[in-house]
């Protein structure tokens, strides 16, 4: 099987609120056999320019490919991802590959390394009785500029630093 992606949206290195046209690609990667991924990430990394999150069992595995579509590096983890992005936590000038589930977020350096990896509790109830969005929706983190090289990930009611330690 193979995964193609065509109209993709990017906003990576835009200022919110920026409107960006549609990119227009055609990509194929070899996955597996009737692999379909749950996200495909287009990163800055020009020797591993797609992430894609793939099903495993009841985990995931996140695989780099380079720009040829040969797989650059591959990482599995435990519970299911929801969602990821590219952002330079730590200020060094080079994109962290932050991902998430349900209660779970973790970042990557550009070898597949974990930079860290946090255990975010879903909220079991709510005094009005309504979910939080984190409990319907799975977690949707942000990354936060404090100042020049300064910036952190805002999830599940916490701010969490380059190194996964809360702020």
């Amino acid at each position: 099987a193979h995964a193609t992606g065509l109209g993709a949206r990017s906003t990576i290195g835009h200022p919110i609120g920026a409107v960006v046209g549609p990119l227009r690609l055609r990509l194929r990667i070899p996955l597996g056999a009737a692999i379909t991924p749950n996200l495909i990430v287009a990163t800055p990394w020009s020797f591993a320019p797609w992430v894609a999150l793939l099903p495993n069992g009841g985990g995931s595995r996140i695989t780099a490919f380079d720009p040829e579509g040969k797989p650059r590096w591959s990482h599995r983890v435990a519970a299911p991802l929801e969602g990821a992005f590219v952002a330079d936590l730590d200020g060094d000038g080079v994109g962290e590959l932050v991902v998430w589930g349900r209660d779970l977020l973790m970042a990557f350096d550009t070898a597949a390394r974990p930079r860290f990896q946090l255990s975010l509790p879903a909220l079991a109830s709510h005094p009005a009785g309504i979910p939080p969005p984190w409990e319907t929706a799975g977690l949707t983190p942000t990354v936060i500029e404090l100042g020049p090289g300064n910036r952190v990930v805002a999830a599940g009611g916490r701010l969490i630093d380059a190194r996964g330690r809360l702020v």
